[in-house]
């Protein structure tokens, strides 16, 4: 079961794996974007029979009906809501099931931030299909000292992707449904804007543009954007004193990850870890060992998801900062390792790839998987 903000990829995605394990498969797309639904329908058509894969249309309806029925595994993305709601009939059948849901990701910008590059990534992230994307900057937390300063650098950014006028650009993503374009909009009746707050109807279907949008908020959270996913192009911006008052308010925000910009945390995609890009300090220093519990248990995840752990660097970065993080995950029973094809590339990795194969065997590993071509070739270390 699909949804409709990259209801190409999201679907077919997963239904490869599944084909290639050999299983049979039911695709339900989501009724949100039917001409793709259909185009998809036509191709699985032409493609497999349909007691092999079959593509079923339609709403909620049609959502019910197949979940009254008996599954082997049920793969759902989607809200948080549906989510329950799919849970609670798989267990009926005791059908296992993969929940990839929503949730609200934090940013948070530190005095020592570069901040037009922070403000050109976080403006990329939250215009990408209009912000309708389950791994967008959802809110930021900025150091009060540098908030006015980040909000004038998201300003040019969004000038520059976008134009004076983003409602203009024949570019940007309008909103998927009229549903979802009301919603947005009601988000920000009443609230501080600091930029942006515009809407364009589309005479073409029955929904619309919104415009990129900062709202001014505080560590309370009290606007009505920080009540629910976004999924739009709308980013509070929250200013905080002390790093302390972020951790309090990432536990009252129920945040399931913290992504940080320019500070030494790292990003967690598809359970395999690496460091950010924008890192400027090693797994051990006192700013993150408050973190280093969580950062165990996502190796642990690493660890049972079969994916392993991917070795990378980038500019600024040292491998020397990979040891404690690969020291824990040998600790824990780790021992999947893999380097990028950007390994052979003149980047950083690239030009220390035997010094790093000798920090992994120092750390006690084996084998590293170097995928190129996206071929992997397995290499015995010393």
């Amino acid at each position: 079961m699909s949804p409709w903000n990259y209801p190409y990829l999201l679907s077919l995605d997963p239904l490869f794996g599944a084909i290639a394990a050999g299983n049979c498969v039911v695709l339900k797309p989501s009724a949100y974007a039917p001409n793709t639904s259909r185009a998809m329908a036509e191709l699985i058509a032409a493609v497999f029979p349909p007691d092999w894969v079959t593509v079923i249309q339609g709403g909620r309806e049609q959502n019910a009906a197949l979940l009254e029925q008996k599954f082997d595994y049920i793969f759902f993305t989607g809200s948080v809501d549906v989510g329950k709601m799919v849970m609670e009939k798989a267990s009926r059948h005791l059908t296992p099931v993969t929940l990839e849901l929503g949730g609200k990701s934090p940013v948070i910008v530190d005095r020592t931030a570069n901040l037009p590059l922070t403000a050109r990534r976080l403006a990329f992230g939250k215009i990408l299909n209009a912000g309708q994307t389950c791994v967008a900057p959802d809110y930021c937390l900025v150091d009060r000292t540098v908030r006015d300063r980040l909000v004038e650098e998201l300003k040019k950014q969004f000038q520059k992707m976008l134009g004076e006028d983003p409602l203009a650009n024949r570019d940007f993503v309008r909103i998927i449904n009229r549903k979802h374009y009301n919603r947005l909009q009601g988000l920000l009746e009443g609230e501080n804007l600091l930029y942006g707050g515009g809407h364009r109807d589309d005479p073409d279907s029955d929904s619309g543009w919104i415009a990129p949008t900062l709202v001014a908020d505080t560590l309370e959270g009290t606007s009505k954007p920080m009540g629910e996913e976004i999924f739009g192009p709308i980013l509070p911006i929250i200013p905080y004193d002390t790093l302390d008052q972020c951790y309090e308010a990432l536990d009252n925000y129920f945040a399931s990850m913290l992504q940080m910009a320019a500070s030494p945390y790292y990003d967690v995609v598809g359970h395999v870890i690496y460091p950010l890009r924008y890192m400027n300090g090693p797994y051990d220093t006192p700013d993150l060992g408050r973190y280093r519990d969580q950062i165990r248990e996502i190796l642990r995840l690493a660890i049972d998801s079969g994916r392993g752990m991917e070795i990378n660097t980038w500019k600024g970065q040292t491998l020397a900062q990979w040891i404690p993080l690969l020291q824990d995950y040998k600790e824990l029973g780790g021992e999947i390792l893999t380097v990028g094809s950007d390994a052979h590339a003149p980047g950083p990795l690239g030009k220390g790839i035997q010094e790093a194969y000798t920090m992994m065997a120092d750390c006690g590993f084996r084998y590293v998987a170097v995928y190129h071509e996206r071929k992997p070739e397995m290499i015995r270390l010393k």
